[in-house]
């Protein structure tokens, strides 16, 4: 339903909460039984919204979507399992997410899935990161935090074929707005790409709309976008 909506509209169903990890994300809309606005409900907003000034309050910082993306590296095929794994800004503690690879999607290279909430879930596997540990390894290398991805029966998994393997302008995929294909110039059709030279498995993150001049409507952050980070998050109700 919200894909039917003009943007004026979605504004008015859906709410904004504030520094939230993906983790406490995902938990805040099972919690409230809410959806985590997916990445192409925020690009109809970001891009056909009029009023910059709105658009500046609502987006002034990085917003987790709802749509979650897993790939490889570039040029690197799938394999049974991809491992997205990264340390903490702040404490330096490990986290891992790994997610098991359909067998008819292993071997296919320079593409991308993608899964809208609530269609997946994150769930903990193992969790080293008590007080203790953290006082009594200093190195803080073994600590992990692992986590794996679970598609949800019955849920929906897009296949992004030829995801580029460099930043640049992308024609955004018609269903999740991520960009694909060939290069093309920069223009209001567009979507500038952000991503890592390593696997990925988290969700998109939009906005930063309007920050030291910066236009962040047509931008879409693979790179950055660490799970244990907080940023804002974008709600709407299911029923």
């Amino acid at each position: 339903m919200l894909r039917s909506m003009t943007a004026e509209q979605l504004l008015q169903v859906i709410e904004f909460h504030k520094d939230l990890n993906l983790f406490e994300a995902l938990a805040l809309a099972k919690r409230e039984n809410k959806l985590i606005v997916p990445n192409v409900i925020h690009d109809k907003i970001l891009t056909e919204t009029k009023d910059k000034k709105l658009l500046r309050k609502l987006y002034g910082g990085w917003k987790w979507t709802g749509t979650l993306v897993i790939c490889e590296a570039p040029d690197r095929p799938f394999r049974k399992k991809v491992t997205f794994s990264w340390k903490d800004e702040n404490s330096n503690i490990k986290y891992s997410v790994s997610f098991r690879v359909p067998k008819q999607l292993q071997g296919k290279a320079n593409c991308a899935l993608a899964i809208d909430h609530p269609d997946f879930e994150i769930l903990e596997i193992s969790k080293k990161s008590s007080t203790w540990s953290r006082i009594f390894d200093r190195s803080k290398s073994q600590i992990e935090n692992q986590y794996e991805l679970k598609l949800v029966e019955g849920g929906n998994v897009y296949l992004i074929e030829l995801f580029p393997n460099k930043d640049g302008c992308y024609v955004p995929h018609p269903q999740t707005g991520i960009p694909q294909g060939e290069p093309v110039d920069d223009s209001d059709k567009a979507r500038r790409l952000w991503r890592r030279d390593s696997a990925y498995i988290s969700l998109l993150r939009r906005g930063d709309y309007g920050i030291i001049n910066f236009d962040g409507s047509t931008l879409i952050d693979f790179r950055h976008s660490l799970p244990s980070f907080g940023l804002g998050v974008v709600l709407a109700s299911l029923q």
